[in-house]
């Protein structure tokens, strides 16, 4: 039984060609020099500064429901705004 065309031929495998690349040298820099704070600029006043307004944003933050990320269709503040009755029975 013979066929109208011939098989694929599979391509003969060539082994991947290794290039070795020198390792870059390590540079050295210098590190640049840390100013020392002195009292005159008030550097160290400027972080208590930043440290007492984090502290007082985290003691004052509103964590009611007001407060809070509204993520659904109608939201928890038009649930919580009011205004408008519920149904209690049915027929109302």
């Amino acid at each position: 039984m013979g066929s109208l065309t011939s098989r694929p031929k599979v391509p003969s495998y060539q082994q991947p060609q290794v290039v070795y690349v020198p390792q870059p040298a390590p540079s050295v820099a210098a590190p640049a020099p840390v100013p020392a704070p002195s009292d005159a600029d008030g550097g160290e006043q400027g972080v208590k500064d930043a440290a007492e307004a984090r502290e007082d944003n985290l003691l004052t933050r509103d964590r009611s429901r007001y407060g809070t990320v509204t993520t659904s269709f109608r939201g928890l503040l038009n649930l919580a705004s009011g205004g408008t009755q519920k149904k209690t029975l049915l027929g109302e």
